[in-house]
């Protein structure tokens, strides 16, 4: 089910469907937006295992965003992962960041997550403020954690919200599975998502 954003913009989760071809989606906009590199095998690893933690903003049928998330067990509690979100940099501004974040955290929250994390550049101050008007708050500062060499903020939210952040109706489609899936087939990383290289463009 989309879900209005303002007049032309509208929210669509990752179709199972459709695998190929959203993933090419996530690709082109995370290429040409962001400044980390990622892998065909970590696209599939995020949206095919957790395909309802992936999410595009479309305008007059065309992507113009994304978010990417995955969830895992963590000291007897779930942990939320926003591995990364993009939006066409003439399409900043106007919400569609902020409205990509709030489903996917959603999301998050219905799945049983106790806390959100994610990685923001430390000089990305749109994103910073993005993620503070959401509720995130500064955890630590990771030197040198891009490969640009530039530091980044360990950004967390802790769960529920309520009051702060909405769950709209139909948020899942039936497609959440009843508990949050495990990681699938790739090691066991070391509990601080360092590895993943987590990137924002709003």
């Amino acid at each position: 089910m989309s879900t209005a954003v303002e007049p032309s913009v509208t929210l669509r989760p990752f179709s199972l469907d459709n695998v190929e071809e959203d993933l090419d989606k996530v690709k082109t906009l995370v290429d040409v937006e962001l400044s980390e590199p990622y892998t065909t095998y970590t696209y599939r690893f995020f949206c095919q295992t957790w395909p309802q933690l992936t999410h595009f903003a479309v305008v007059d049928g065309r992507e113009v965003g994304a978010v990417v998330g995955k969830v895992e067990p963590r000291g007897g509690t779930y942990r939320g992962y926003v591995a990364m979100l993009v939006v066409e940099r003439q399409l900043r501004g106007r919400g569609v960041g902020k409205a990509l974040v709030r489903r996917v955290v959603d999301t998050m929250a219905e799945m049983g997550v106790e806390e959100v994390v994610l990685e923001a550049e430390c000089t990305n101050t749109g994103a910073l403020r993005l993620y503070a008007d959401l509720g995130f708050v500064r955890d630590k500062r990771l030197v040198k954690y891009y490969l640009n060499g530039g530091d980044a903020f360990r950004l967390k939210l802790l769960l529920p919200l309520e009051g702060v952040i909405a769950v709209p109706e139909g948020l899942l489609s039936g497609e959440a599975p009843a508990v949050p899936p495990t990681a699938g087939p790739v090691a066991e990383d070391d509990g601080d998502d360092d590895d993943l290289g987590g990137t924002t463009a709003t």
